[in-house]
């Protein structure tokens, strides 16, 4: 996989276009080949630097230590990388519950696409204080993920609209929760505050 920045602008375009249309864009990823190296190196790894580097800056101009910042920036890093990875394991291993009989590359590449807009506000809501407005609607629009993932699981998943519901309820809530609980366990293992 050789390194083209072109690839890199094409995935940020993929992202805005995700939140945008997702409808317009699920269509296109369904249309293509897609390669997983290709997805983590263009895609996700730029997403997850952006996030990690708004947690980084959030909480250098809050609690003005370089340290910490840096600290938070790997953690946010590994916690979100191995939390959405962890959610499309566990949800290809409940996959027969619903009926549904994809490959382990449909399911990542459904959770990284529609994770990455969950990474990118979750990184928004570090730039400001706990509890603010702006924190707070920040970290609502992180559920926005939902929708591209339920537009999502349309195009590349093969399952009754009957059990889609039920599937996406169970996908957000692993999203959601595992990288929240790699997050703070990391932070106890170092010995860092615990953001919100």
């Amino acid at each position: 996989m050789k390194f083209h920045i072109k690839n890199i602008l094409t995935s940020f375009i993929r992202f805005f276009n995700l939140i945008r249309n997702p409808h317009l864009e699920w269509q296109k990823i369904k249309e293509e080949t897609i390669r997983i190296p290709d997805l983590l190196g263009y895609f996700l790894l730029p997403i997850l630097t952006i996030s990690s580097l708004l947690v980084f800056a959030g909480i250098n101009i809050h609690d003005r230590n370089l340290g910490v910042s840096i600290a938070h920036f790997f953690i946010t890093f590994i916690s979100l990388f191995l939390g959405l990875y962890s959610a499309s394991r566990i949800i290809e291993l409940l996959a027969p519950n619903f009926q549904i009989k994809n490959t382990r590359k449909d399911f990542i590449i459904l959770i990284f696409l529609s994770g990455s807009v969950l990474c990118i506000f979750h990184g928004i809501s570090k730039l400001f204080t706990p509890f603010s407005l702006l924190n707070q609607l920040s970290l609502i629009m992180e559920l926005y993920f939902v929708r591209v993932l339920w537009v999502g699981s349309k195009y590349t998943l093969n399952m009754s609209n009957a059990k889609r519901s039920g599937f996406i309820i169970i996908a957000s809530i692993l999203c959601l929760v595992l990288p929240f609980i790699f997050e703070r366990m990391f932070s106890v293992l170092f010995g860092l505050p615990i953001t919100i």
